[in-house]
């Protein structure tokens, strides 16, 4: 629900800001196709869709699943807006938390995004 919601505020700032050329990036692949209208939607879900696909029949969106390794930018986000108590819009690369900062950096430097998962006694590496 989390990620839905997100991506309403998105497009609703988008839309806002007269901003309507735009790719949405999710590591929802549920998401992405209850959008596309690929998946059936969970009733949970049903508002939030039917705003966002009415927000995108008004301009040029286009909404793509990449793998959550892919998108480590939006994740460190996401995990601000968790703990956070505030909506933030961050409009320049230069206001940006420093863990973002990181995440951006790293990503523009075609850096791989590194995770480690411990599972019952062993390490594992995702790249």
């Amino acid at each position: 629900m989390a990620e839905g919601l997100a991506i309403l505020k998105g497009l609703q700032w988008c839309a806002t800001n007269l901003l309507h050329n735009v790719i949405i990036e999710t590591d929802s692949m549920i998401m992405a196709d209850m959008i596309k209208g690929k998946n059936v939607m969970m009733w949970q879900m049903q508002d939030i869709v039917m705003q966002i696909t009415k927000i995108m029949k008004e301009g040029n969106f286009q909404i793509n699943h990449c793998f959550r390794e892919a998108n480590s930018v939006a994740d460190a986000l996401a995990n601000i807006g968790v703990t956070e108590k505030h909506e933030a819009f961050f409009t320049s690369a230069c206001c940006l938390p420093r863990q973002v900062k990181v995440a951006l950096k790293n990503d523009q430097d075609g850096l791989p995004n590194i995770r480690i998962r411990v599972r019952k006694g062993h390490f594992t590496f995702l790249t």
